[in-house]
């Protein structure tokens, strides 16, 4: 047998459409791993933090994120609500305050468990950067690029670092993954309702 008909035997025994030779940047698993790592390690050193500035007023002494009869008046206030009719302002963020009553069940006034959930939303920030990229370039070289800066880049530190900067993390989490899903849509064969949906987020 020849140097040919052993790699054509090999080629046959390889699924169609598959190539003979996967690099590890094709491995969706290993490469979300890493991105998670690379977004984690840097942050770490936060988890040490408290509150400052406004989170002791957002958080510690806001009864709306404190107690879960204060639901509706969360969706009908602005963030600044709960201290009286005269702090009314246009700053309206539900779904912030809403998380804030979450992590508040959850931890209570213990700062760790509000700078966790900083720093697990910022990897899965950068781990959609890396698919919306993939999914937009079609090149995966491109797009770990791209996870990796984004992920390392210093003007992120105080949304990360600071409990109350959890607001950009969550608007850009929230308008990727709707973009994400803008771009299925375009996909042939692969728009479904859901696709839609996500992209009207």
């Amino acid at each position: 047998m020849d140097v040919s008909e052993s790699s054509q035997i090999r080629a046959s025994s390889v699924p169609a459409g598959k190539p003979v030779h996967e690099s590890w940047i094709r491995q969706p698993a290993l490469l979300y791993a890493l991105l998670f790592l690379v977004a984690v390690l840097p942050y770490l050193n936060s988890l040490n933090g408290g509150f400052v500035t406004d989170d002791q007023q957002q958080i510690l002494n806001n009864p709306y994120v404190q107690q879960t009869r204060y639901l509706k008046a969360i969706f009908t206030h602005d963030v600044w609500g709960f201290l009286s009719a005269e702090h009314y302002s246009n700053y309206y963020r539900p779904l912030l305050s809403v998380t804030y009553l979450v992590l508040y069940q959850l931890y209570g006034t213990a700062a760790l468990g509000y700078h966790i959930a900083s720093v697990l939303l910022y990897a899965l920030l950068v781990c959609l950067i890396y698919s919306v990229t993939r999914r937009w370039t079609r090149d995966p070289s491109l797009a770990l690029f791209a996870a990796i800066l984004f992920a390392l880049h210093p003007i992120h530190t105080e949304s990360v670092a600071w409990i109350d900067g959890l607001a950009d993390i969550a608007v850009t989490l929230l308008l990727l993954l709707s973009f994400w899903f803008f771009l299925g849509i375009s996909e042939p064969g692969k728009s479904p309702p859901w696709q839609t949906a996500g992209a009207a987020l």
